[in-house]
């Protein structure tokens, strides 16, 4: 299975992560002496913290990623699935992401799960030809 995220991501990530933890580690050892808190019960929340930030990592890395940067206009020339059929307009996954999609004046309607490229971006709509016809003009 390829994974998507970077190491950068996973270290930077952790890294904000970290002060989180040591904080709220502080905190309940401190407030232990005052309310008389069991030691079990301290390191079983930090393990559940701890499990609730790793297990939010696939969910949120792409946010911690560089290599992605937020400008749409770097989706152009990726390659995107249609989710629903494009006449002339219907929706594209790339990247993870749902945009709305539309395909050139005068072409044909591309079907649902249909491999297509993005060629140009206006505001939040995706122009996209399908693969198949991209690859025939190189």
């Amino acid at each position: 299975m390829k994974r998507d995220w970077s190491t950068h991501a996973l270290v930077k990530y952790t890294l904000l992560q970290l002060p989180v933890i040591v904080l709220m580690t502080i905190v309940l050892f401190a407030m232990r002496q005052w309310l008389n808190i069991p030691l079990w019960l301290i390191w079983c929340i930090i393990g559940f913290w701890t499990i609730k930030d790793i297990v939010m990592f696939p969910v949120v890395w792409r946010s911690y990623d560089q290599s992605r940067p937020g400008d749409p206009t770097s989706i152009i020339g990726m390659r995107g699935t249609v989710t629903e059929r494009l006449a002339p307009t219907g929706y594209v996954q790339v990247r993870g992401e749902l945009w709305r999609g539309e395909i050139m004046q005068g072409a044909p309607p591309i079907e649902q799960s249909t491999y297509v490229r993005v060629i140009e971006i206006q505001g939040l709509t995706i122009f996209v030809q399908p693969e198949d016809e991209e690859k025939k003009k190189t």
